[in-house]
């Protein structure tokens, strides 16, 4: 397990991408799956931009 991730350790240092951006496109990724989520479960257009604003806020802090 530890030369696994010895191995992707190298491979991020290789490219120059870090822990924080692999951080920052893990929430990108779950805000768009909750977007997703949250959009399908509302039909009213200003509650679903509401909850999206407060969902990106929870996930940005």
């Amino acid at each position: 397990m530890l030369d696994v991730l010895e191995h992707f350790t190298k491979q991020l240092e290789e490219r120059s991408f870090s822990i924080l951006d692999m951080h920052y496109l893990n929430c990108q990724s779950a805000l768009f799956l909750l977007i997703r989520l949250e959009v399908s479960d509302f039909t009213d257009k200003n509650l679903s931009e509401k909850r999206i604003g407060q969902s990106g806020k929870k996930i940005s802090a």
